[in-house]
């Protein structure tokens, strides 16, 4: 058997374990009452970890390109974040500068912006963070049995260190640069 990263029918099938429950073949069609919801669950807590911004789906001077006749930008659904020298916002399916009060871009813009990724492609120290942290609600919100939640916390524990490792290894971070710091030399 090759081990391979956890794919989201893995993760979805994982929660369901974690009460017990049997798992499923595929994600498509799905009639079990208890895998539909293991399944809004861990896109739920995907969506509010990955809005957080992490090394795999922050990009700062993210170029957007006006489409060449109407030169307006459409907005990406993954945006989970976007913050620039202009003020932008969603308005039906294009970008609005809020700034200037238009759809008119004559040019690309870029921005700061966080987006959403695939279940499959953030690192695997992501997924098990998801996984572990939808577990936990999942189990949570249809068992409440404490002693099964102490474990699950645990387990949910040791998949953020192991994150956080990740995210140090992979980042340059110095203690100068944060803001806090940079308020308190000033003074």
């Amino acid at each position: 058997m090759q081990i391979s990263p956890m794919t989201e029918l893995e993760a979805v099938n994982e929660m369901l374990s974690a009460i017990n429950e049997s798992p499923i073949s595929t994600l498509e069609g799905m009639n079990d009452i208890d895998a539909i919801n293991a399944q809004k669950i861990l896109a739920t807590i995907n969506r509010q970890f990955q809005a957080r911004g992490w090394s795999f789906n922050h990009f700062e001077s993210y170029t957007f390109n006006p489409d060449s006749y109407y030169k307006k930008i459409y907005w990406l659904d993954t945006i989970l974040y976007i913050k620039a020298d202009n003020k932008y916002i969603k308005r039906g399916k294009f970008m609005y500068d809020l700034t200037n009060n238009t759809f008119y871009f004559p040019s690309p813009i870029t921005a700061d912006v966080i987006l959403l990724t695939d279940f499959e492609d953030m690192p695997e120290s992501a997924r098990e963070y998801i996984v572990a942290k939808a577990s936990t609600e999942f189990a949570m919100r249809y068992l409440g049995d404490p002693i099964l939640l102490e474990g699950l916390k645990m387990r949910e524990q040791e998949a953020w260190t192991y994150f956080n490792e990740y995210e140090h290894t992979n980042n340059t971070y110095n203690m100068l640069s944060n803001t806090y710091i940079s308020g308190l030399k000033q003074r």
